[in-house]
């Protein structure tokens, strides 16, 4: 199962279009970005995104999984602020801020 710093780490990817952009937002290393989305594509076996013109660009797999991440995410935030436990090292988990407009 990913853990929540792998899920927001592909929807920050997905929202941002690079891993780089992803990184910066969530005030995380490129590296670590990168290896939370190969670690999840490796433990699916499946590709998420796929890579046009120096952008990440989902697949069919990837838009389930990112449909799916964002869902379990918004639960999570809700769950962590009603003073509920959500996952170990929760409070540490940087929020995917918005796109900017």
């Amino acid at each position: 199962m990913p853990s929540i710093p792998q899920i927001r780490s592909i929807v920050a990817i997905d929202r941002f279009g690079t891993v780089t952009a992803a990184a910066e937002a969530l005030g995380l290393s490129v590296s670590a970005v990168s290896n939370h989305l190969n670690g999840v594509e490796r433990k699916l076996g499946v590709t998420l995104f796929s890579r046009k013109g120096g952008r990440f660009v989902s697949t069919k797999q990837g838009s389930t999984f990112l449909q799916l991440g964002r869902s379990t995410l918004a639960l999570v935030d809700q769950m962590y602020g009603v003073g509920c436990v959500a996952a170990p090292g929760y409070k540490d988990t940087p929020r995917v801020p918005p796109a900017p407009q």
